[in-house]
């Protein structure tokens, strides 16, 4: 059941706007936080705790947020690799380079 809705979860979260660009279309990119003492967050398949861990996302890492559900933001990386991070390890925001 919990897969199921998984899916529906994502499927819907692809669906919406990119959450992670400016008005002028620059991407804003979030990054891990409150990893201490791991030094890393778990990128997970599904939002919920008991779900695959796909790798680890360690500090410094940057990530557009293109979704959330509560507790658990969609993240994608530039390798085009996406996953969920617990909100509460996600830090908001750092602005492009440029």
């Amino acid at each position: 059941m919990r897969y199921a809705l998984g899916l529906v979860i994502v499927s819907l979260a692809l669906a919406l706007p990119e959450a992670g660009r400016a008005s002028d279309g620059r991407a804003i990119y979030s990054f891990p936080i409150n990893t201490y003492p791991d030094g890393w967050a778990a990128l997970k398949a599904e939002p919920w705790i008991g779900s695959q861990r796909l790798t680890k996302v360690h500090d410094g890492t940057l990530f557009l947020v293109i979704g959330q559900v509560p507790g658990w933001k969609l993240v994608r990386f530039k390798s085009g690799e996406q996953g969920w991070i617990a909100e509460r390890l996600v830090g908001c925001c750092r602005p492009p380079s440029h």
